[in-house]
């Protein structure tokens, strides 16, 4: 019976999000993927935390307590500095950025299901160019109900006001300002757990809505064409071979419908099918893996714009070097929504390594380097992003997190439509004040 049990926290813990598997970059701009996997798949059992993984209990902020409840109140204070803030090829500017970030966060402390709750506002501005100001903030609500065991029913609402990064593939090459972007999403997944056995069925819905920005030169650049629905449905067969160790198999169907439909090639309204099979494994005692290889084919409503089928990967190894340095590997393969009016979308090939080293039990270290290619269906265009960052995080108390950040970015976009092409300097100090 223990044995069962400890085969069934493993799978559980799978609940995790690792899918988007590019070693994340805390920067004087972060962005979010506007739609994250929708069955995620973590990293197994607890013996192969990484350095970011491990609990320093003694240094977490304790919340206040409210009933049956514990809320995380945190007040973020930012400057940072731009080399490039327009992503010009020619004619750079550089400009300072302040940022204010306050968020609180409620959750549930009982013993079984679940309810928690967060808001977030990002007021950023920036000294000189203020056309790049933004105003984001997101909202969210999830509960998990425990049917038996394992077996549970989770749902979530999330509603957020969030920005495209200058950095994708689908950010227009004459945009001389930010883009907003609404997102409201609904989500219904279901998991069954019976011995080493574990299904899931997933649903959700996200609407799309852009706002107009300006081009570099000031006149107004139309987003509305980009509006629209994406519906998903999944199911996924997950089978536990040891406690560390499991293999899965995922259908995913996704229909997405443009507001704005018409004749042209801007209306990318589509289904696409995706099977991927993969596994999560501790390898070794430091070293653990999981890896999802699959294959999707997105078809499109309008004659004129031709299917994208491709292979889909995602793929992470993390090493713990030592008890105090840890390596990871990561790579991702995707279809991704275009803006070019004869592209029928681009498949985004991303690979990255990243180093993390506790340097003090409460400084951490880290360098990374990650690689982008952005390859364009239906037209001659093929796009490159390098990025070299390097960071740390110094939690002084408690309450009060420091976390400087340096990064490189370089994008080159080739062919006859080409994309921007810029380099970019950037270097962020946020000051975290946590209850």
């Amino acid at each position: 019976m223990a044995r069962r049990c400890r085969f069934c926290r493993a799978i559980a813990r799978s609940l995790l999000a690792c899918m988007l598997l590019v070693p994340g970059v805390v920067s004087a701009q972060t962005y979010a993927p506007l739609l994250d996997t929708d069955i995620p798949v973590a990293m197994p059992s607890q013996r192969n935390r990484t350095v970011l993984e491990r609990p320093h209990p003694e240094l977490a902020p304790l919340g206040v307590t409210a009933s049956g409840f514990r809320l995380y109140p945190v007040i973020g204070l930012e400057a940072g500095y731009s080399s490039n803030a327009l992503g010009s090829a020619a004619g750079a500017k550089q400009d300072a950025i302040l940022s204010f970030n306050p968020a609180v966060r409620v959750e549930s402390q009982w013993s079984r299901h679940a309810l928690s709750a967060g808001l977030e506002y990002d007021a950023r501005r920036y000294a000189t160019v203020t056309a790049k100001n933004q105003d984001g903030w997101r909202t969210r609500a999830e509960g998990r109900l425990d049917i038996h065991g394992d077996s549970n029913l989770l749902a979530s609402l999330t509603y957020e006001r969030t920005f495209e990064d200058q950095y994708v593939g689908s950010f227009p090459a004459n945009a001389g300002a930010s883009i907003a972007v609404r997102r409201s999403a609904a989500l219904l997944r279901g998991t069954f757990v019976a011995n080493r056995l574990r299904l899931l069925a997933s649903g959700d819905v996200n609407r799309f809505n852009y706002a107009d920005s300006r081009t570099v030169a000031g006149a107004p650049l139309d987003q509305d064409y980009r509006d629209r629905k994406v519906y998903r449905a999944s199911t996924r067969a997950e089978y536990l071979f040891a406690a560390d160790s499991s293999a899965f198999v995922q259908m995913t169907y996704r229909r997405t419908r443009y507001d704005v439909r018409t004749s042209g090639l801007t209306d990318r309204t589509s289904r696409e099918y995706r099977i991927v099979a993969g596994f999560v494994s501790d390898v070794t005692p430091v070293i653990r893996a999981a890896a999802g290889i699959g294959y999707a084919n997105r078809r499109y409503d309008q004659p004129g714009i031709r299917p994208v089928r491709d292979l889909v990967a995602d793929v992470r190894v993390d090493w713990n070097v030592t008890a105090l340095t840890t390596v990871s590997f990561a790579g991702r393969r995707g279809i991704e929504e275009a803006i070019e009016p004869n592209a029928a979308g681009y498949v985004a090939t991303k690979v990255g390594i990243r180093a993390d080293h506790e340097l003090l039990r409460n400084l951490l270290l880290d360098l990374g380097v990650d690689r982008e290619r952005d390859k364009f269906k239906g037209i001659a265009r093929n796009d490159r992003l390098t990025r070299v960052s390097a960071g740390a995080s110094y939690t002084m108390s408690r309450n009060v997190l420091l976390t400087p950040r340096l990064e490189y970015v370089r994008r080159r976009s080739e062919g006859a439509f080409p994309g921007p092409s810029f380099k970019e300097v950037r270097f962020a100090l946020r000051a975290s004040f946590r209850i």
